[in-house]
């Protein structure tokens, strides 16, 4: 399975990553990897040597917190934070933490009150708005999830919007409902039959609508 893979490792080794969702993408996968140990060999990256680049990475990525909580694409730019990047950072550092890296409490419970306070703001007006909206809602909510804090109003309330969610977004609502333990029953059913039914096979092939 993991042929082909030593140019696209060599590259995640040795682009210069700047921005924060670039750093976190290249944490998030040099961790994985990390993990692995000597299970496999690719060129570029000596998985058995990588965990204090990984903890460097991870440490790194607390310069792009701001005072709010939330987390900007460049250090020190806190005019604007963003609720998705700062959830995605924060499913970096759970999973950086599960590994047994050293991450900070406390720099995770800011993050994960933003976040709290920004699911909170009302949606958008315009129509085009909610697709995005619904996704960076739901993905917050399974992060919020996994990461212990009891979302079931906010669960309720996304759920609700179903109808007008991407299937990307279904996906992450339905992770959140199995992070709180709720693995069986109507609604996990109805968004499994929703993402089934989003999957179109077409001349041998599928792809999702």
């Amino acid at each position: 399975a993991m042929v082909g893979l030593g140019e696209g490792a060599r590259y995640l080794v040795e682009y210069p990553f700047g921005c924060a969702e670039q750093r976190g993408s290249r944490a998030l996968a040099m961790s994985l990897a990390a993990d692995l140990g000597d299970a496999f060999t690719l060129p570029g990256m000596e998985t058995t040597s990588m965990r204090n680049g990984v903890q460097r990475a991870v440490k790194e990525l607390e310069r792009f917190q701001c005072p709010n909580g939330g987390f900007a694409y460049w250090p020190g730019q806190c005019m604007w934070t963003s609720p998705y990047l700062t959830g995605y950072l924060l499913h970096v550092f759970q999973n950086a933490s599960d590994l047994k890296y050293v991450v900070d409490p406390g720099m995770r419970q800011r993050a994960y009150a933003y976040l709290e306070r920004e699911l909170a703001t009302p949606p958008p007006v315009n129509e085009s708005w909610w697709p995005s909206y619904t996704a960076w809602q739901a993905f917050a909510i399974k992060v919020l999830s996994e990461g212990g804090r009891k979302q079931d109003s906010n669960i309720n309330r996304v759920y609700e919007y179903r109808d007008r969610m991407p299937v990307f977004a279904l996906a992450y609502l339905h992770d959140a409902l199995m992070a709180k333990g709720e693995s069986s029953g109507m609604r996990i059913d109805d968004l499994r039959r929703r993402m089934a039914n989003a999957v179109l096979p077409e001349a041998g092939s599928a792809h999702v609508e």
